[in-house]
């Protein structure tokens, strides 16, 4: 069965009450609400909720949209599927109307569970990158399944999806869940496992339902729709979790000063997930890209362009900020919009630039573009650019100033060489990115000229540069 439903009540009310919070103003959803919420989910024995950004998979959008009242039928009483957030329209009017909702509303569950209340953001790419930090999967992963028997749990079993394949591996979720009572998780998602990509992740001692009801919280504070007394709790809670991921990216801005290193994974997570929820937080639906920087998006990846959306709705909302901001933030560090806007860059390069070093050094295209190749050494000077991401396939890029040093001696570049003018903004580009691991707070001056280069790089058209070089080494035919 489909629910297209994204409620931060719902969630919240499944959270234990420790997650939820010790004072009385915070923990304000009753033991009555959580036992009612549990119980509304309580017929299905497994549960999938989709992951995906309609403006940067519109195929899969509308595909999702088109089979979802099929697969309502389909997949069976046991299973239930949904979206987070942002349903089609479709799915809430028809919400009444489905078996499921008649029987929900035996346990009176309606307010929590209405489709009227559920959650929409102001800019989906935001949001689908804010629900995939939170539970610790790459935007890259995206769009994805995550698969769980119970939200309360700590860990998230995800598989990614797309427009070929969904309709399958949710028919086939909701068969397990009518064969089995506890349906086994690892070796499902691994079955189900149809596009390349699976996993698990550990959320250390926070649930599922707790990690996705703190996105939620920012993603209510400015809707209108929402009461009064659950906006203010929505403030507590967000502030609460912005407080704590402030407090750990200034621990790892001492570390990155005491260590002096480049490698900024860590940070870069952290700022990523602050910047999704401040981003998300921004409910203005009107801002333009284009007038925030001045890139043709046809020559970016989808990556990019969500990490270039995160940046500018954080931007705006630390320089114009909303009345009542200051309770949610306490001061003002443009860190996560700065390390967004230099992560956008960066993931083009090395698709481009950086894979030009790669086929240099003997790593085989296109078939490992993007990719960590088994059994080679691809290494210029003390620079490694054929280094395996954990466990997995995915190639891990060296530093963004790394790649810049082997690159320019690999090829010679000297002053009159044509790359030289993009080497120079990318020097600046990692210096200021660098700059913002080690220094306590980023002010706006510091964004502006992240800018300022990104501009210059695109009026001398690098980046139409990086899209051809990327073209060729996805597929060199």
């Amino acid at each position: 069965m489909g629910m297209p439903i994204s409620s931060y009540t719902v969630l919240n009310a499944l959270s234990s009450d420790s997650e939820r919070g010790g004072t009385q103003s915070y923990a304000t959803l009753s033991h009555e609400i959580h036992e009612t919420a549990a119980a509304a989910l309580e017929p299905f024995n497994l549960f999938a909720f989709i992951i995906h950004d309609p403006q940067t998979h519109p195929e899969f959008h509308e595909r999702i949209s088109h089979i979802f009242s099929a697969l309502d039928v389909t997949t069976g009483n046991k299973f239930l599927f949904f979206a987070l957030v942002d349903p089609p329209e479709e799915w809430s009017s028809n919400a009444a109307r489905r078996n499921y909702y008649k029987h929900l509303r035996s346990w009176q569950p309606r307010i929590l569970l209405d489709p009227h209340n559920a959650i929409t953001s102001a800019d989906t790419s935001t949001a689908a990158l804010a629900l995939a930090k939170s539970l610790n999967i790459s935007i890259d992963n995206l769009p994805c399944l995550v698969v769980t028997r119970d939200f309360r749990l700590e860990n998230v079993h995800w598989v990614k999806t797309c427009p070929d394949h969904v309709a399958a591996q949710l028919t086939l979720l909701g068969s397990y869940a009518t064969t089995y009572e506890d349906p086994p998780l690892y070796p499902l998602t691994r079955q189900i496992d149809l596009c390349g990509g699976s996993g698990i992740e550990l959320l250390g001692n926070v649930s599922m339902a707790k990690a996705l009801a703190d996105v939620m919280s920012f993603a209510i504070l400015n809707n209108n729709r929402v009461p009064n007394s659950q906006r203010e709790q929505a403030l507590e809670q967000a502030r609460k979790t912005l407080l704590e991921l402030r407090s750990d990216l200034i621990l790892l801005k001492k570390a990155f000063r005491a260590s002096k290193t480049e490698e900024l994974d860590d940070l870069d997570d952290l700022c990523e997930t602050i910047g999704s929820f401040l981003g998300l937080a921004n409910p203005r639906d009107h801002l333009n890209l284009a007038d925030f920087i001045d890139i043709d998006e046809r020559y970016l990846e989808p990556e990019s362009r969500i990490m270039l959306k995160t940046a500018h709705r954080v931007v705006n909302l630390l320089k114009d900020p909303l009345p009542g901001f200051y309770r949610l933030v306490g001061g003002v560090d443009y860190t996560p919009g700065l390390i967004c806007l230099a992560k956008a860059f960066e993931r083009e390069i090395n698709l481009s630039y950086v894979h030009k070093m790669r086929e240099e050094l003997s790593v085989l295209l296109p078939d490992y573009f993007d990719k960590y190749q088994e059994g080679r050494t691809a290494r210029y000077s003390s620079v490694d650019f054929n280094i395996r991401k954990g466990d997995t396939d995915k190639w891990l890029p060296p530093g963004i100033l790394q790649s810049l040093r082997a690159y320019e001696a690999k090829f010679s570049v000297n002053e009159s060489h044509p790359e030289k003018p993009l080497l120079n903004r990318w020097k600046q580009i990692g210096g200021l990115r660098n700059k913002a691991a080690h220094t306590e707070l980023m002010d706006y001056r510091s964004v502006q000229d992240v800018q300022a280069n990104l501009n210059k790089l695109s009026d001398a058209g690098f980046f139409a540069e990086m899209d051809s070089h990327k073209r060729y080494y996805r597929n060199p035919h």
